[in-house]
């Protein structure tokens, strides 16, 4: 009896052990079904480049521009304006000069080209650069910038109207400068004279040395 009291003991707590294993077990496989999942991402970042034009250094790439303080004035006050290049290149800019004035009838007269790239003047009526090669010429006399004679080419800035002025100054720059133009009027030229403003329209004309022109329109009031 005893023996078998043993045997049923050791049975008993052999099949504890087991079911006490499973439940162990059991216990895991939920811990682990019920904890959460961790995932790495990995982002690649793309850098575009954005390739920069440059409009090729020239003449071409001058821009010849134009602006007055008022499109209309009252006789006896002046109508101001300005002028200037801009290198619309982004490099450095070398052009000869060449003289070749885009209203040479209107900015240039017998008193000669002014030494400058910019020459202005202003004439009666309503006129653009369209049409304004069909102005009156002025006949004598030119409003203008005399800087000096003798240039021989400008070295422009990139991106900027600053240019150093090569002439006969050997062989560095003579000077750097704006290449601006900028001046009131209070009167026209006419019959080589000049004439005081009378109500109407005028209109300012500049020109470079390069063929462009531009024009601005203004009114005169009594």
């Amino acid at each position: 009896m005893r023996s078998r009291r043993k045997a049923v003991g050791r049975t008993t707590t052999v099949i504890l052990l087991a079911i006490a294993a499973a439940l162990a077990a059991s216990l895991a496989i939920v811990t682990l079904a019920s904890s959460p999942t961790i995932s790495a991402t990995s982002t690649t970042s793309t850098h575009q480049t954005t390739a920069v034009s440059c409009v090729t250094a020239s003449a071409a790439a001058l821009n010849l521009s134009l602006s007055l303080t008022s499109s209309s004035i009252r006789t006896g006050q002046d109508i101001g304006f300005n002028a200037s290049l801009f290198n619309t290149s982004c490099a450095e800019n070398d052009v000869l000069a060449t003289d070749d004035w885009g209203a040479p009838d209107l900015v240039i007269g017998p008193a000669g080209p002014t030494g400058s790239p910019i020459a202005y003047a202003v004439v009666q009526g309503f006129y653009t650069s369209a049409n304004i090669s069909s102005a009156p010429t002025i006949g004598y006399g030119v409003f203008g910038t005399t800087v000096m004679q003798g240039i021989k080419s400008y070295a422009f800035q990139p991106k900027s109207d600053v240019a150093s002025v090569m002439g006969p100054c050997g062989p560095d720059a003579c000077f750097t400068k704006s290449m601006s133009s900028s001046g009131g009027f209070n009167g026209y030229w006419s019959r080589q004279q000049i004439i005081a403003f009378t109500p109407g329209t005028y209109t300012v004309v500049v020109a470079d040395e390069w063929g462009q022109v531009a024009t601005s329109s203004f009114t005169v009031q009594g």
